[in-house]
């Protein structure tokens, strides 16, 4: 009987080591869990602060990004057309000769209207037309009719 109970006495300080062991690291597990859930409930609240301020910022960029984008269409737009009236069409010596050769051919015709006389004929009558208009005639008569 004495045995027994020395066995059960054995066994009973064996049981409530072992319980209080598995209490201590309960205890301790419970407590790291406890931060960690501490830890990740922050990190939740830092990271969702974060989220939304990532959004403002997106949302921002996205309508900087339009009006950029409308910017730099219409700055194409003016560019091109700029640069076509800007860059010049070499023409060729066709169309030059062409031009040249109407443009003396209107002075042809504009010296044929003022009568033949030239420069110095359309300097007279300039001349005889500002004497008429003011009471005086400094030409002679058929310089004046020239």
């Amino acid at each position: 009987l004495e045995v027994i109970e020395s066995d059960l006495q054995k066994n009973l300080a064996e049981i409530t080591a072992e319980e209080e062991s598995e209490l201590a690291n309960y205890d301790t597990a419970t407590q790291k869990n406890r931060n960690e859930k501490r830890s990740i409930e922050t990190d939740v609240i830092y990271k969702t602060r974060e989220s939304k301020g990532l959004d403002k910022t997106s949302s921002e960029l996205s309508a900087d990004q339009g009006s950029t984008q409308e910017e730099y269409d219409a700055l194409s737009e003016y560019y091109t057309k700029i640069q076509s009236e800007c860059t010049g069409r070499v023409s060729s010596y066709e169309e030059r000769k062409k031009l040249r050769d109407n443009e003396i051919a209107g002075l042809h015709e504009a010296l044929a209207s003022l009568g033949g006389s030239g420069v110095s004929g359309l300097l007279q009558k300039q001349v005889a037309r500002k004497s008429s208009l003011r009471g005086t005639n400094s030409l002679a008569p058929d310089e004046a009719d020239a």
